[in-house]
């Protein structure tokens, strides 16, 4: 994570560089303005993404699998760099995984930011795949909870998975810009 902080370091410094020096300064600051948009985009979960990543299946056939377990494993892979995550259930229904999102028990199934899904759940995330999958493989992390609960859980690398469920932007009700 340090060694991603100094690359987006020397990124930020040589824009820098690029927008002082005034050569095409007004296109510079256009192109770093729209990339910079597209990232917010994708960070906040209102553009789909993709890039490298995995899928986790969490197969509970028991159902007994509390929210709570669902909850912990998206802020696992929040901890790991995940930048994307979409969550899918048995009916195909998706969510985008977003700073709000919330997670709760809902009968058969779980319901995620007003969307109810039933197991098998189909996580797919983008990040780096090898520090993803230790999050999923932690101790008393998902994959020992699911198979506390007699599920199992599969977790697949790959070099580009594509999150393409979006969340719906609200204004806030409350919050501004501050200066």
């Amino acid at each position: 994570r340090g060694d991603q902080l100094e690359r987006q370091i020397a990124d930020l410094e040589a824009d820098r560089r690029e927008l002082v020096s005034g050569a095409d300064s007004e296109q510079a600051s256009f192109e770093q303005t729209a990339t910079l948009a597209r990232q917010l985009a994708v960070l906040a979960g209102t553009a789909a993404a993709t890039g490298p990543g995995i899928v986790v299946t969490v197969n509970d056939s028991s159902g007994s699998l509390p929210a709570r377990a669902l909850f912990s494993a998206i802020q696992e892979l929040r901890s790991a760099g995940a930048e994307a995550i979409e969550i899918a259930g048995a009916d195909s229904q998706q969510v985008r995984v977003v700073a709000s999102t919330y997670v709760v028990d809902d009968g058969a199934g779980v319901e995620i930011d007003g969307v109810h899904l039933e197991p098998p759940y189909r996580f797919t995330v983008i990040g780096e795949p090898q520090a993803l999958t230790e999050a999923m493989n932690f101790p008393q992390g998902l994959v020992d909870t699911v198979a506390e609960s007699g599920g199992r859980v599969t977790v697949d690398q790959h070099d580009e998975v594509v999150v393409d469920a979006v969340h719906e932007s609200t204004p806030a009700e409350y919050a501004v810009p501050a200066d």
